[in-house]
């Protein structure tokens, strides 16, 4: 019925392809977004949790219960079936983000850790790179020892291209490394290094890169 509508229908029909790369958009810009939201939500007990926030109505630890009126189990139930991913937990990231692109404004009602509810309707920002106030799916905490979590014998590696800027920053870090009891990866972010320069010090053995087998069609019954 209407450019939006058609936008969500095609959401659909990705969905039914189970390929964890289908997007869908606007080119022409026609269903421009008014204002997006800044947070970084995770599943907790089944429920969406605000992890992070950039706005001060809402805040780090409160569940939302609805938004937009609706029950947040039947939003998200509802938006994941416009997208196809690889994973469940891929699927609640791709509904976080659209949750945080609003087309007029969001109403979230928010469940506060001791057990009240409230619902805001938080001042949207302007710009899609305002998002980017919060930790996409990871944290900014600085690599180093987890003294200050009670384990001064771990090393914890922050892989977050916003972090992790280089492999200049390695070979001081190897060096302590090296000295731990254990390591602690943190890939929840994406790298924006060559991360092989990287394995070389964690793998001092040959190794090759995984190999993916993709079947392509070369006519009716050939592949």
């Amino acid at each position: 019925t209407d450019r939006l509508a058609l936008l969500k229908q095609l959401g659909y029909f990705m969905h039914e392809i189970h390929d964890g790369h289908g997007f869908f958009s606007d080119p022409y810009k026609a269903t421009m977004h008014s204002g997006y939201l800044a947070l970084q939500l995770q599943l907790v007990a089944g429920e969406p949790m605000v992890r992070a926030s950039a706005h001060d109505d809402i805040l780090p630890g409160d569940v939302i219960v609805k938004v937009d009126g609706i029950s947040a189990s039947k939003w998200f139930s509802d938006v994941q079936a416009r997208y196809s991913a690889a994973s469940e937990g891929y699927l609640f990231n791709l509904a976080c983000r659209e949750l945080s692109r609003v087309y007029d404004s969001r109403e979230l009602t928010l469940r506060a850790p001791d057990g009240t509810e409230r619902a805001v309707t938080p001042t949207l920002f302007p710009n899609y790179e305002d998002i980017f106030q919060v930790p996409f799916g990871g944290t900014w905490r600085p690599s180093g020892w987890l003294g200050d979590d009670g384990a001064s014998d771990i090393y914890y590696l922050n892989l977050s291209g916003d972090v992790f800027t280089g492999m200049d920053q390695f070979p001081p870090m190897w060096a302590e490394i090296k000295t731990a009891s254990a390591l602690v990866a943190d890939m929840r972010d994406y790298p924006y290094f060559n991360h092989y320069l990287m394995a070389m010090y964690l793998n001092d053995e040959p190794f090759l890169s995984p190999r993916f087998g993709v079947p392509t069609y070369n006519g009716i019954d050939e592949y």
